[in-house]
């Protein structure tokens, strides 16, 4: 990775039009902190396996691949990467 969150947050602080005045040093850190916290949440997201059968038992009498997809992807659009 070539520039690391907090550069990223740095030179936007500095380049950016919008803000009245540069950031400090501890609202970088600040919100450098912030958002790794954020990233790391993201990555631990866990899916709710029983959700995941619940909805494939429904649909298993008569396999419904797209009312299937369907419903995983109404419960879990936030968590699957839509790849079919």
């Amino acid at each position: 990775e070539k520039e690391t969150i907090y550069e990223l947050v740095n030179n936007y602080s500095i380049e950016e039009e919008i803000l009245p005045e540069k950031l400090g040093e501890n609202e970088i850190y600040y919100i450098t902190q912030e958002i790794r916290v954020e990233i790391s949440r993201e990555k631990n997201k866990v899916v709710s396996l029983s959700k995941i059968l619940e909805i494939i038992e429904k649909n298993s009498i008569g396999i419904d691949r797209e009312n299937i997809i369907k419903e995983l992807l109404f419960e879990y659009e936030n968590v699957l990467k839509k790849d079919c």
